[in-house]
C-alpha cells in the first residue's frame, strides 16, 4: 500500500472530486475556501511541490495545455493508483481513534493559572480569531459551489461553521463568566486546579 501524508490526502481528495481535472491555481482557490489547508498547516507556496510528489509517485497525471498567446498550463487529474491510495488513507484515518491533544484545548484546560485580566485579554483575542475564521468559512461555499461533485466538501464546511459556532457560543459565556466572579474567586479556583494536578500526579507516582 503506498503511503500518503495529509497534504498529498487533501490534493488527491479534491481531485477525485473532479474528474475532469482542474489547474494548481484552482486547487489553491478550492483550499483557500474550504479551509482545509488551515487544519493541516499546508502552505500554499507547498502545493505546488505536493503536485510534482504526486506525478513523481504516478498518483495524478498531468497533461499541458497550450494555447495560443499564452503561457502554456498543467491540467492534473487523480490515477488510478492515486485513488487507491486516497482510498487506502480515508480508511486508515477514520480506523485511527488515536486522542489527539489540541494547543488550544490544552491552553484552556490551564487557563485558570492566569489572572482574571489575562484571562479576559486571551479570550477575547481567541474569540475574534474564531469570528474571522467563520466569517471567511462562509465564503466557502461560493467558492465551492462553482465545482461539481463537492456535496461532501461543502458538507465539511459545514460542519467547521457548527463547530466554530459552538465554540464562539461557549467562549462568549465563560467571558460572561468571568465577568461576575471576583479576583478572590478566581484565585481560589486556581490554587484548586493546582492542588487537583498536583493530587493527580502523587497518585499516578504512588502507583508506578
Amino acid at each position: 500500500m503506498a503511503q500518503v501524508s495529509d497534504g498529498d490526502c487533501m490534493i488527491l481528495g479534491l481531485l477525485s472530486c473532479i474528474p475532469e481535472g482542474c489547474y494548481g491555481y484552482e486547487i489553491e482557490k478550492m483550499l483557500s475556501g474550504s479551509r482545509v489547508h488551515v487544519c493541516k498547516n499546508i502552505a500554499f507556496s507547498s502545493i505546488y511541490h505536493v503536485l510534482k510528489r504526486l506525478e513523481q509517485k504516478q498518483m495524478i497525471a498531468c497533461e499541458i495545455e497550450y494555447v495560443e498567446g499564452k503561457p502554456p498550463r498543467k491540467r492534473y487529474t487523480i490515477s488510478e493508483p492515486g485513488e487507491d491510495a486516497l482510498r487506502d488513507k480515508v480508511k486508515d484515518s477514520l480506523s485511527d481513534l488515536h486522542r489527539i491533544c489540541n494547543p488550544i484545548d490544552l491552553a484552556l484546560f490551564f487557563l485558570p493559572f492566569l489572572k482574571k485580566e489575562q484571562m479576559q485579554d486571551a479570550l477575547t483575542a481567541h474569540l475574534h480569531m474564531l469570528q474571522e475564521i467563520y466569517a471567511e468559512s462562509s465564503a466557502a461555499f461560493t467558492e465551492l459551489s462553482r465545482y461539481p461533485n463537492l456535496d461532501l466538501a461543502i458538507m465539511h464546511v459545514k460542519l467547521q461553521q457548527s463547530l466554530l459556532s459552538v465554540r464562539i457560543e461557549w467562549v462568549q459565556s465563560l467571558l460572561l463568566f468571568l465577568n461576575e466572579k471576583s479576583d478572590e474567586e478566581i484565585e481560589s479556583g486556581r490554587k484548586w486546579m493546582a492542588q487537583a494536578v498536583l493530587h493527580k500526579h502523587q497518585l499516578r507516582q504512588n502507583t508506578d
